[in-house]
């Protein structure tokens, strides 16, 4: 057999490519292993980009497999993993690239994204595109791409993804949904139903997912990791802030001064508090709440008068106990 003759891969090709995996193997997808850059049609002269992927030692092994009872990882089984993974790493890097790259781009960055759409284009890869047009906020070819890419049928995971960069929950079908729910509950993935809550907006039920995911992590399995991880990450989505927010609202709903003020405390909202002291002024005036008087006393300048305020109460405190 001729041994095939190996051209070396262009510097800039290796280094899309490698980019493009997040310098992880698209199959196994652990970032911690050595990868090299793999041949699909196994031929090392080929150095087209949809002939390359990023695999690890141990799963490029596997592409050599014959026989016995493991199949060989085909190039057509690595086209699947290569395509699903770079989907993932793009729709990753699309909710953080907003924070740190905006318009107007230096010249390098936008022919990389010129590039990398035409790219797209030419293999029809419509998701990556919607990500792509997405991270640079050019939302009217997202919205093109996500409707073209929606025309094929997709994993449930990439509909629910694509409606939520548009902001469009309600397109979801609810079969979808279902789907999704049912087998985070089967498997107790807090996170994830916690996670799809929080991306349909459904702030409440997102809470108590993650709450029920530090329950169970303590209670079932002893791991303060896991408790943690659910935690930070409740945090990060500001759910706290998100909580106190509703609960203004709820509190305006009902009339309920005072828990718009506690509210908005808690929130740390000191100039929309005093605003909302000043406008409702007369109607705490009218009350018999000192506290609330006192405040608005202190919103208005009036020292003295908070201070006077505050002495009636600690009496009155002192009288009850």
């Amino acid at each position: 057999m001729i041994k095939k003759k190996r051209t070396e891969i262009p510097a800039d090709i290796s280094a899309k490519v490698l980019f493009d995996s997040n310098r992880t193997c698209c199959v196994c997808r652990n970032d911690s292993k050595q990868v090299i850059i793999h041949h699909l049609d196994e031929n090392p002269s080929n150095n087209k980009l949809d002939n390359l992927a990023v695999l690890c030692l141990e799963c490029h092994g596997k592409t050599h497999t014959r026989g016995g009872f493991d199949r060989k990882l085909d190039a057509d089984q690595i086209k699947l993993y290569r395509e699903d993974w770079l989907r993932l790493v793009l729709q990753q890097r699309a909710i953080f690239t907003l924070e740190d790259t905006e318009p107007p781009f230096a010249t390098g960055e936008l022919e990389l994204i010129t590039s990398q759409a035409e790219i797209f284009k030419e293999h029809r890869q419509y998701v990556l595109l919607a990500g792509l047009y997405h991270s640079i906020n050019n939302l009217e070819l997202r919205d093109k791409y996500i409707e073209l890419a929606l025309k094929k049928k997709q994993p449930d995971s990439t509909i629910i993804w694509l409606r939520c960069l548009q902001n469009k929950q309600e397109l979801i079908p609810e079969a979808v949904l279902k789907r999704n729910f049912d087998t985070y509950l089967k498997n107790k993935d807090y996170l994830q139903m916690g996670r799809l809550n929080y991306d349909l907006k459904r702030f409440d039920q997102a809470a108590i997912d993650y709450i029920d995911g530090i329950h169970h992590a303590i209670h079932q399995y002893d791991s303060a990791f896991t408790a943690a991880f659910y935690l930070k990450e409740f945090v990060e989505k500001n759910l706290i802030e998100t909580l106190f927010i509703k609960a203004f609202k709820q509190a305006s709903n009902d009339g309920d001064l005072w828990w718009q003020i506690r509210a908005l405390q808690e929130l740390g909202w000191d100039d929309a508090l005093n605003e909302f002291l000043l406008k409702n002024a007369d109607a705490i005036e009218k009350g018999g709440d000192i506290r609330m008087k006192s405040m608005v006393a202190a919103a208005k300048g009036q020292y003295d008068r908070s201070i006077e305020l505050e002495k009636q109460l600690a009496s009155l405190a002192r009288d009850t106990d």
